[in-house]
């Protein structure tokens, strides 16, 4: 297995990234860090709709505690959704030469 980034077939993470691959990434990543604030907006939204807009409505106070899970889990969805598109967007950008193993 080789990194889908710069090819090296050593120092592979779990995520089959090489370790300075993963540490690019990361840096290159806190450029999109706003993300995070439309992920939140949504889980409060289903909270607020679930958690004070079900009771109102007369469904039982167990209905209402379930929107935190579903919120919980719609904001792990959609944050991984946004990974793996920042990822995409990450090895599509171009690789700088110092990271070319055939050209060092």
């Amino acid at each position: 297995m080789v990194c889908p980034h710069c090819a090296a077939e050593d120092n592979l993470l779990a995520s089959g990234w090489c370790r300075d691959c993963e540490r690019a990434f990361g840096i290159w990543g806190r450029r999109y860090a706003t993300d995070m604030v439309g992920i939140v907006i949504v889980g409060m939204a289903i909270v607020l709709v679930g958690g004070m807009g079900l009771p109102l409505l007369g469904l039982s106070w167990l209905a209402s505690a379930s929107s935190i899970f579903a919120a919980f889990a719609t904001m792990v969805g959609l944050y991984r959704h946004f990974d793996r598109r920042r990822r995409r967007q990450f090895l599509q950008e171009r690789v700088p030469r110092a990271y070319l193993p055939d050209r060092t």
